[in-house]
This record gives structure tokens, sequence and C-alpha cells, in this order.
């Protein structure tokens, strides 16, 4: 799962790029799609808003949420970093 709050990426994501290489810290992986959403919108929301209230003195939502269940063998991969990264 990806939440954007422009949205501007995930047509990238989705579809757009021929390859896509994501690297996100571990913190990151939970055991189902309700602790995904729940992460999204409790632990990450919470950090995005402080970060942007500082860099734009404006609040950060969730605009869009993309879900990747299948994908094209090869298309998409995933670098994890096992220190904290991002939110």
């Amino acid at each position: 799962m990806i939440a954007s709050a422009s949205c501007s990426q995930l047509a990238s994501y989705a579809w757009g790029a021929v390859h896509v290489i994501l690297v996100a810290g571990a913190q990151k992986i939970v055991p189902s799609l309700e602790a995904a959403r729940e992460r999204i919108y409790h632990t990450a929301s919470s950090s995005r808003i402080a970060r942007a209230q500082a860099a734009y003195g404006s609040n950060s939502y969730v605009g869009k949420i993309l879900e990747i269940h299948q994908e094209l063998p090869g298309r998409i991969h995933l670098v994890l970093i096992r220190q904290p990264v991002g939110f």
C-alpha cells in the first residue's frame, strides 16, 4: 500500500513506469492490509502532519491509497532498509 496526499507519483507506480524501485524502511512492513491501513492513518499520518506543518505551514492528508496485489514479474523491486526510514 502506498499513500499520498498529492497523488502525483501513484500513476507511475501503478502503470506508467516500466520498472519501479521502491526503497522503504523495514518498520513499514506489517502483517495485514488492515494493519497497513491502521499504520497509514495513525502512525504515518501523524508524523507527516507534523513534518508538513514545520516545512510548509500546512497539514498533510491521505488523498489516495494505492494497493498493489499482483504485478508483472520483475517490474517492481522493493529495497528494505533495516533502519527506520521515512514515516
